[in-house]
């Protein structure tokens, strides 16, 4: 398996442009800043890299005098938590479904992968308060956007357990939102130009325990959650991609040609073949090593799973011939396709 670098579902850069949108800004042009294809932006389930997201929040952070505020209003008129569950149902289903306040913001925190984990939450408890602490990795120039983002998703989910008062709250960098919109969100003074991003809860209050807790439904929602995180955690947002879309191209194109699957790719993609060179240089991979990779894959698959002769599957992957599939078989495998399948007969 292939460990998961940094990076964010698409969701959120695809919420981010809606509310530019509004105000007339020329969204079309920001992804391109930022190294996007259309495809990578409205993929269903798709990941944007640590750097095509930090790319892209320095590019929205041009016009925050805005975007906080619709961010807020939008939150305001129709609740943090409905807004999130819409996108997220997996990871906020389980949040909603703990024994207390405390074990829903773990749960959060735990979780985050399935939003993106380029960024950091602490929890740190004192003798009566608990501190969430907000980390940003990324350079300064983003401000405290995702910090802002995070807290109110954070305070709306506490809030769905317990009423919340005494809280304290300071983001690090500038107000930007000259409405009280944050003040009136938290129901506190927001302190800003801090040295961290903190939110302060009593302890009395995060520990508080729900009536509402169905310990059947938190087993299958935990299971499913673990699922979809594995699932996360091996994959590589745009060689992963790519893949998928190499096999698709082979199923359908019916091409042995590498520059002919590369071109059926890059149309999908969007972009041209330069471009993809260079993002998957950043992956430390080449669109001829993900080829290889996808051709064995499927190989063994249908060695493996199917009775389909060699002939066939020869055929299927697009090779000119039988004897062409065997000799890339065994220079990658160091065994023949016949030799391969009769080691997994059961």
């Amino acid at each position: 398996m292939i460990a998961m670098e940094k990076n964010v579902s698409n969701n959120i850069a695809r919420g981010i442009l809606k509310l530019l949108e509004l105000h007339d800004v020329d969204t079309k042009k920001i992804p391109e800043k930022c190294g996007i294809s259309s495809y990578e932006l409205e993929s269903n389930g798709g990941r944007l890299s640590e750097d095509q997201h930090y790319r892209f929040l320095i590019e929205a952070e041009k016009h925050n005098q805005f975007l906080t505020e619709d961010m807020l209003e939008h939150c305001i008129s129709f609740g943090t938590v409905n807004l999130s569950y819409n996108t997220y149902p997996d990871l906020l289903g389980f949040c909603l479904n703990q024994t207390s306040a405390t074990d829903a913001v773990n749960g959060f925190i735990d979780n985050r992968i399935v939003i993106g984990n380029c960024d950091s939450v602490i929890l740190t408890r004192g003798e009566e308060k608990t501190r969430i602490e907000y980390i940003n990795s990324g350079p300064g120039q983003i401000g405290n956007q995702s910090a802002i983002g995070n807290f109110m998703m954070l305070y709306s989910l506490i809030k769905t357990y317990v009423p919340i008062n005494n809280i304290k709250i300071g983001f690090s960098g500038e107000r930007h939102e000259k409405k009280g919109l944050l003040n009136t969100f938290f129901e506190s003074k927001c302190v800003f130009d801090s040295n961290m991003n903190y939110m302060l809860i009593d302890n009395d209050l995060l520990d508080a325990k729900a009536e509402s807790f169905n310990e059947k439904l938190h087993s299958i929602q935990k299971t499913n959650l673990n699922s979809k995180k594995i699932e996360l955690e091996h994959t590589k947002s745009l060689s992963s991609l790519v893949m998928n879309l190499i096999e698709n191209s082979i199923k359908i194109i019916r091409s042995e040609s590498e520059s002919s699957i590369m071109n059926d790719v890059c149309s999908n993609l969007r972009m041209s073949r330069w471009t993809l060179n260079e993002k998957l240089k950043y992956e430390r991979t080449t669109f001829t090593e993900l080829l290889k990779s996808v051709r064995v894959n499927m190989a063994c698959k249908l060695l493996t799973e199917t009775t389909t002769s060699i002939q066939e599957i020869s055929e299927l992957i697009c090779f000119s011939s039988q004897s062409v599939f065997s000799r890339f078989f065994k220079l990658n495998l160091n065994v023949s396709p016949l030799a391969y399948r009769n080691r997994y007969k059961c």
